[in-house]
């Protein structure tokens, strides 16, 4: 399969997701519609790129075999080969196969695309302490290509990446999220550069 054929025309991928609040099809949709729209937001998250980092095209491939179907994927501009493809999964409900799961995707994009350079996995979820399986059979993979984005982080820390705390919501209890909304609000009303 063609690059070409990755990067552009693929339909919005079915999420594996289950957000206490939120239908996993909409949750789905909503993290493609973001990143469709908007593909260089995830560059916030991998610290080790470069601040001139941009240009990612965005896409949510069929992986052959089963049809594994990746949440999102980042192409770095052709141009830039110091920039990493990045793997984007969100995972909302405990799911003792997912460490696995996310294995097998990550290496099926590797030799389905034939990915010569580096890449990168961007984990999105309410916090690591979710049972998403054990680490020993991919401890490696897990330690040196994931990036985790917790949402509600289990250290009790706030995020503090803007994008984080909005995304954040959508695992906040009900009775919270109007709160902390017009928290967000005011803050980037006092400060718009933070957006």
């Amino acid at each position: 399969m063609s690059l070409n054929k990755w990067r552009h025309g693929l339909k919005p991928s079915r999420l594996q997701l289950g957000a206490a609040r939120l239908p996993s099809m909409a949750s789905d949709k909503l993290f493609y519609a973001i990143f469709q729209d908007n593909p260089d937001l995830i560059v916030r998250w991998v610290d080790e790129l470069p601040a001139d980092a941009a240009g990612y095209c965005f896409s949510a491939p069929v992986l052959k075999e089963r049809e594994y179907r990746l949440d999102g994927l980042f192409f770095p501009p052709d141009d830039r080969v110091d920039l990493p493809a990045i793997v984007l999964e969100a995972q909302m409900a405990p799911d003792p196969d997912f460490l696995l799961r996310l294995y097998a995707e990550s290496a099926r994009f590797v030799q389905q695309t034939k990915w010569q350079r580096q890449w990168v996995v961007v984990v999105i979820c309410p916090n690591r302490t979710m049972n998403f399986g054990l680490i020993t059979p991919v401890r490696e993979f897990v330690e040196q290509r994931v990036r985790w984005i917790e949402l509600l982080p289990s250290d009790g820390q706030a995020a503090s990446e803007p994008l984080t705390k909005v995304l954040g919501l959508l695992v906040q209890p009900e009775a919270k999220v109007r709160a902390i909304s017009d928290s967000l609000r005011q803050q980037a009303a006092t400060n718009p550069a933070a957006g």
